[in-house]
């Protein structure tokens, strides 16, 4: 007993000392009804005061948090009838943990409706892409969030996305997630209208490839880290909102 105590104590300690080299980027923006989303979902709602010190000792507010708004991930029943029961109560708390390549196309100014085939997204990434990984993909999409940009409106409306061929890929190398800094991850949208959806519908979700969306800051994030979120255990849920992270060599 006495062993197994040292050797736990030796195997946290070990950890705590790997973490402490490295440096945390908060991939997610802070959460209000203003935070940017696809256009057809609804927006957080956040009930003030609904208790408070002075009336009943605490103070707390009320949230009508949608399950796709901010960074969040989508379940295989988000888009597929035939899979009622893959919903996100089911994945491990772990599944959007791993190992992380960023593909790097911030310097393409892509245009809403565009779509990047493989060979562009291959060569954009960071390091080589194994079974296991996640992938974030930066289009250079919060760009259109930041000052001078085309503001959030245009932003929930107008996305790029992935050629099929490119979605087949990945799926073909196993990675376990697609992230994105935009609402809609593969899916590529021109004022609203879908123009391809082909991981959504065929490559990821069927395959349990979990898609992350709207994360906020991927340029910061350099081409190798270590991925991390954790999805709420809602019940029947088809997505979750997540608080997302990457850790990244300190230096």
């Amino acid at each position: 007993m006495e062993t197994q105590q040292q050797d736990a104590t030796a195997a946290v300690d070990a950890l705590v000392g790997a973490l402490a080299a490295f440096d945390v980027i908060d991939l997610s923006p802070v959460l209000g009804p203003d935070v940017p989303r696809f256009a057809t979902h609804p927006e957080i709602q956040i009930v003030e005061r609904t208790r408070t010190i002075p009336l009943h000792g605490f103070g707390m507010q009320t949230l009508i948090l949608p399950e796709h708004v901010g960074p969040h991930v989508d379940a295989p029943a988000h888009v597929l009838a035939d899979r009622p029961d893959a919903t996100v109560d089911t994945l491990a708390p772990t599944a959007l943990w791993g190992r992380a390549v960023k593909v790097d196309l911030g310097r393409r100014e892509l245009q809403a409706g565009e779509l990047v085939d493989v060979d562009e997204l291959l060569a954009a990434a960071g390091a080589g892409i194994r079974e296991g990984d996640v992938v974030l993909i930066d289009f250079g999409w919060s760009r259109h969030l930041r000052p001078g940009g085309r503001g959030a409106a245009w932003w929930g409306l107008n996305t790029p996305g992935l050629t099929e061929r490119a979605c087949r890929e990945l799926r073909d190398l196993g990675v376990r997630a697609v992230c994105s800094d935009s609402s809609t991850c593969d899916c590529s949208v021109v004022d609203g209208e879908m123009v391809a959806a082909y991981g959504h519908a065929e490559h990821f979700l069927p395959n349990d490839i979990s898609i992350v969306e709207c994360l906020d800051g991927l340029d910061r994030v350099p081409g190798l880290s270590y991925f991390a979120a954790t999805p709420l255990r809602i019940r029947h849920g088809s997505g979750s909102p997540l608080r997302p992270i990457a850790l990244v060599p300190r230096g």
